[in-house]
């Protein structure tokens, strides 16, 4: 049955290996998570589009999530084609930000911020493929290096948050 697409689409076990990278039998509220008589759509922080088929975001901020941001999830994650909004806020994820992250074309928000151990090392350029950007929070504690100025080409960003870093020289010109 998992290998049939009409009754395990795709998106089930991207979201499965997401479930298991950031340890979700741990998390603060899994309900209905790897349930098979629940739609994943029904799953404890997942969004779908109106007709349940596309996961549009994933709103696991504050829920207990631990494990590292790293290359392998992301490009998992690049599958989740119709996905807007990312908000793991609050979690205790680590690691440097990958630039896969840029494959995460569609997204429209992204809140990375507040994890406990703190992401490290740079912003990286990638961020500025994600054109449709009109949130980014990245404030912590070990965001370090400057901010990119190619932060400055995303021309739909209205909210950019890099509070409690410490990033080195001034705010680019381009922002």
């Amino acid at each position: 049955v998992k290998d049939d697409q009409d009754l395990c689409p795709p998106e089930i076990k991207i979201l499965e290996e997401f479930y298991h990278s950031f340890k979700g039998p741990e998390w603060i509220n899994n309900s209905y998570w790897l349930d098979e008589s629940e739609s994943y759509c029904s799953w404890y922080g997942v969004v779908c589009d109106k007709f349940n088929v596309s996961t549009t975001k994933l709103e696991l901020g504050n829920n207990g999530l631990s494990g590292e941001l790293g290359t392998r999830i992301m490009e998992i994650m690049s599958e989740l084609t119709q996905l807007e909004g990312l908000d793991l806020n609050g979690n205790d994820i680590n690691g440097t930000i990958p630039t896969e992250i840029a494959t995460l074309s569609n997204l429209v928000e992204l809140d990375l911020s507040h994890q406990k151990q703190g992401l490290m090392g740079q912003i990286p350029d990638g961020v500025s493929k994600l054109v449709h950007l009109s949130l980014l929070c990245l404030a912590g504690k070990k965001l370090d290096q400057s901010i990119p100025s190619v932060i400055g080409k995303l021309e739909h960003l209205k909210v950019l948050n890099l509070s409690s870093n410490v990033l080195s020289q001034s705010i680019p010109t381009e922002l």
